[in-house]
């Protein structure tokens, strides 16, 4: 589905990826894990469009992307623990507000509302954005995603500031994701998403994937290697 070959993005002062390969089938749904500062973010910022990197590849099938960001951001949305502005605007309002940045989703109202109602937030619609909680805020940004429903879910820190009815939502939602047949690339620090919701794990270690630094939910230390990775254990 997406391939990242060799991929190569500068730092100031060391390298933030370095030679880094990473391929994502169609329906797969993969956790990023790793010490904070590693590169997974910046994993999911190259596979979205958001930055280009100094030397490597990109493809989204079969089509080398490299050079073609806007296929990229048509393809893929990212979801990140900062929610962007504006705060001044219902959440109804600030749903539209970013379809149309998009550039116009068919159904949007309609796919809006059901997204809205998947994290929970169905009943406030017509509160400012700037008055709800951080939960809240963090499910309005998985919303516009789910909203925008990509080939490819960039979810970054998605349990991000998330409580307890915030992570069942969330969980839920990545299920029927799989489901569907979506695919799902999910950087985080916490242990308990990867092994519950991913299908393979890849540790990112100093801006790359070592051999072997890969697991899939059959493995039997798959939860060892993700709360090792993530510095738990």
């Amino acid at each position: 589905m997406i391939q990242l070959a060799s991929v190569f993005l500068d730092g100031e002062q060391a390298p933030v990826l370095n030679e880094l390969d990473l391929v994502v089938k169609l329906g797969e749904v993969i956790g990023l894990i790793g010490l904070a500062g590693c590169g997974k973010s910046s994993i999911l910022k190259l596979a979205s469009g958001s930055i280009q990197a100094n030397r490597g590849r990109i493809r989204l099938g079969q089509v080398d992307v490299t050079r073609h960001l806007d296929q990229l951001r048509e393809a893929t949305a990212l979801s990140t623990p900062d929610l962007v502005g504006p705060y001044d605007m219902s959440v109804a309002g600030w749903m539209s507000y970013w379809s149309s940045v998009r550039g116009g989703i068919d159904n949007h109202e309609e796919r809006e509302a059901k997204a809205l109602e998947t994290f929970g937030l169905e009943g406030l619609k017509m509160s400012l954005v700037g008055q709800l909680s951080h939960s809240q805020k963090r499910c309005l940004d998985l919303a516009r995603v789910w909203a925008i429903d990509p080939q490819v879910y960039l979810l970054d820190q998605p349990d991000a500031f998330l409580d307890g009815t915030g992570f069942q939502f969330l969980r839920r939602a990545i299920r029927k994701l799989n489901e569907r047949g979506r695919t799902v690339l999910i950087a985080t620090n916490s242990p308990n998403l990867p092994y519950r919701m991913c299908q393979r794990v890849v540790k990112v270690n100093n801006g790359y994937i070592a051999e072997g630094d890969q697991r899939v939910r059959s493995d039997e230390d798959f939860q060892t290697f993700i709360y090792q990775a993530q510095g738990w254990k």
